[in-house]
């Protein structure tokens, strides 16, 4: 772009239109590199890579891009409908459940044990778009 501007010793640059960025809002004179990364984020993963942004901070001009896309894609657990859903699956998917009786899984307070996994700051949850969606803290 700099290249090819009239006079061709451009020197300096500024970002004015972001559509599609969601919750990321470039400032007028960001690193290109960095909205470039955070744009093909958007792509890849949807517009939820914001939000878990915004959680842990948009980047900063020291952020490596590396860094920038990995993060969410190594810490990731998916979408649900609550927080609770997301103890039940886990649960289930590690075993945990399997050894609690039928009869008894009624009287499990699910939703307090993924408040306490959450609070412990093992993982963290993003309520985005009808869906909460959980991340590995640990990753992070």
């Amino acid at each position: 772009m700099l290249k090819a501007s009239p006079g061709g010793r451009a020197e300096e640059y500024a970002v004015h239109d972001f559509e599609g960025f969601s919750r990321y809002l470039p400032s007028e004179l960001v690193n290109l590199e960095l909205v470039c990364a955070i744009g093909a984020s958007i792509v890849e993963h949807g517009t939820v890579f914001t939000a878990y942004r915004e959680h842990l901070g948009f980047p900063t001009e020291t952020e490596s891009v590396a860094n920038l896309m990995a993060g969410f894609t190594e810490s990731y657990r998916g979408a649900y409908k609550s927080l609770e859903d997301w103890a039940e699956q886990y649960l289930e998917d590690a075993g945990l459940l399997h050894q609690v009786p039928e009869s008894l899984r009624r009287y499990l307070d699910l939703e307090s044990w993924a408040d306490d996994t959450e609070r412990n700051g093992d993982i963290f949850a993003v309520e985005f778009e009808d869906s909460v969606h959980v991340f590995d803290s640990t990753n992070n």
